[in-house]
């Protein structure tokens, strides 16, 4: 058992290797030179889960069984990169604005208009998004519904997307008619209205291997798009282009 994460020795070349390539087959992320973040985040888990070695902890993520699906979505948790806050990247919401105000998302034989936040993280840029067309609508800039859909492949993040809570520094460059009209101040922080909360939907996936592809007016992807390497990068783009 493991009593100090101090007393722990770090893993051997060969183990961090092997804690790469199962990052990089499962979710095209590149660990390349983050030895260590991977003995740090590891070392956590270990601790959680009283494992004692490397090799048991390989031998349980191994296993086919709920038990090692759960292991292995908690390293997929502990190593990806969470990091998000609501209005990131503003030109690209611009951008989105200026589309929809001059009428150029395509159509749609439904008349309903879909977003994709591929790498949604804790789900700021899919609400911003929903923000984004909420207003559209209103203005009738959109010709019927739309839908959006988020994304990610860490378990614990879409948890926090669907609970829409958030604390001060995640919504402070949030614009203010947006935190008026769409979320509830709480003491620390805001809480996402539930009629913005249920125009999106939040799934566990990664972008190499969707669960339910579909065609979608527009893709948000940058957030996710810079922490892949460049043969996932290719996948992501081609399945984004299909």
């Amino acid at each position: 058992m493991i009593g100090d994460l101090g007393k722990r020795p770090p893993l051997t070349a060969l183990q961090i290797q092997q804690v790469q390539k199962f990052m990089n087959q499962t979710c095209g992320i590149s660990l390349k030179n983050k030895e260590y973040l991977i003995n740090s985040k590891l070392g956590f888990l270990f601790f959680a889960r009283k494992i004692s070695s490397f090799a048991e902890f390989w031998k349980q993520m191994m296993r086919s069984d709920a038990e090692g699906m759960e292991m292995r979505q908690d390293v997929v948790d502990a190593l990806t990169t969470n990091y998000s806050y609501f209005y990131r990247e503003e030109e690209h919401f611009h951008y989105l604005q200026k589309l929809l105000w001059n009428h150029k998302l395509p159509h749609s034989p439904d008349g309903i208009c879909r977003a994709w936040s591929a790498g949604c993280s804790s789900g700021q840029e899919a609400y911003n998004i929903a923000m984004l067309l909420e207003d559209a609508l209103a203005l009738k800039l959109l010709p019927g519904p739309y839908e959006v859909r988020g994304s990610d492949v860490s378990k614990k993040v879409i948890g926090m997307a669907r609970n829409g809570r958030y604390n001060t520094a995640d919504y402070v460059r949030l614009p203010e008619h947006w935190r008026n009209r769409y979320t509830w101040r709480l003491p620390e922080g805001c809480e996402v209205k539930k009629h913005l909360r249920d125009r999106v939907k939040f799934q566990v996936e990664s972008v190499l291997n969707p669960v339910s592809p579909r065609l979608y007016h527009f893709i948000f992807c940058r957030n996710m798009i810079i922490y892949l390497d460049e043969e996932s990068t290719r996948r992501a783009i081609d399945t984004f282009r299909k």
